[in-house]
C-alpha cells in the first residue's frame, strides 16, 4: 500500500526506511490541504482513515499527516493487487476527484472474513 500511494505521488512518510510490512502508513498530504480536510474528503467517499500529527507538525489543530490502517481489509482477504487498486482510489479522492462509486465496487468483493 505504501509502496503504491507513493507511486501515485503521495508522499509516505520514513519512505527512506523501506516500506512497511505492517498495516499502518503514515501519509503527507499538506499539499493537499492537510490532514483534517483531506481525511474528510476521503471519508466523503467512504475511505476512513485518521488525520494526524506529522513529527515536523506544530499545530495540533491543523495536522499535514493521515494515518491508513488496511487490516480490517486484509482480514476480508484483500491481497497486494487489491491494495494497489485501493491506493489509486485513495489518491484520486486526496486529489479531488469523487470515487464513491468505485470504491463500493472494489468493497463489494470482499464481504466474507478470511482471517478471524
Amino acid at each position: 500500500m505504501g509502496r503504491a500511494l507513493e507511486d501515485e505521488g503521495i508522499r509516505v512518510e520514513a519512505r527512506e526506511f523501506g516500506y512497511t510490512a505492517s498495516h499502518q502508513i503514515a501519509v503527507n498530504v499538506a499539499t493537499y490541504g492537510g490532514g483534517v480536510a483531506v481525511a474528510q474528503r476521503l471519508e466523503a467517499n467512504d475511505i476512513l482513515v485518521n488525520y494526524n500529527l506529522l513529527p515536523r507538525d506544530t499545530e495540533p489543530r491543523n495536522p499535514s499527516g493521515l494515518r491508513i490502517g488496511v487490516q480490517e481489509m486484509t482480514r476480508y482477504g484483500m491481497r497486494e493487487g487489491d491494495m494497489q487498486r485501493l491506493a489509486g482510489l485513495m489518491a484520486d479522492a486526496i486529489k479531488g476527484k469523487t470515487v464513491i462509486d468505485a470504491v463500493h465496487t472494489l468493497r463489494a468483493s470482499f464481504q466474507r472474513l478470511e482471517y478471524v
